[in-house]
């Protein structure tokens, strides 16, 4: 039930968002001057929305990524140091400052934690992608027509 909730709201909210500048731009084209400026408010708000909205998923998909690279190396068998490293932490600070105030201040280290591996896993990915041939400007397959055409 959690999950269908989520899920409704998630994508209302991207409709929502997606259909702001539609409604914006058409109530700033009445006649109406109240409905202009009501209009026009949205309409000039939704780049620094999209901006934020940038900022903002990219940090949740690092911390996303992050924390699932850590559970899974862990559940796999593969590698279960960091995954205890980072519960490790977690547990210490959780300890450290008692009730309400440790358990979020545990909750921000594995999320900082698993952001940063996320950063640093990611990070390598571009380098890794950069630095392969196939990158560029061009279409793979048109390079190597560019390639052949050329010799």
């Amino acid at each position: 039930m959690v999950a269908i909730v989520i899920t409704i709201a998630v994508y209302g909210v991207v409709a929502l968002i997606v259909k702001m500048d539609d409604t914006g731009l058409l109530l700033a084209q009445r006649d109406s001057a109240a409905a202009q400026k009501v209009g026009r408010a949205p309409v000039a708000a939704m780049p620094r929305l999209l901006a934020i909205i940038s900022v903002v998923g990219t940090v949740a998909m690092l911390w996303v990524g992050g924390h699932i690279l850590l559970a899974n190396l862990d559940e796999a068998g593969w590698w279960h140091a960091p995954y205890g490293w980072v519960h490790d932490v977690e547990h210490h600070v959780k300890h450290a400052v008692h009730g309400f105030l440790g358990s979020v201040l545990a909750w921000l280290a594995n999320t900082g934690i698993s952001a940063v591996v996320g950063l640093v896993v990611g990070s390598v990915v571009v380098l890794v992608v950069r630095l392969l041939p196939f990158t560029g400007d061009k279409d793979p397959i048109e390079r190597y027509d560019a390639d052949e055409t050329a010799t």
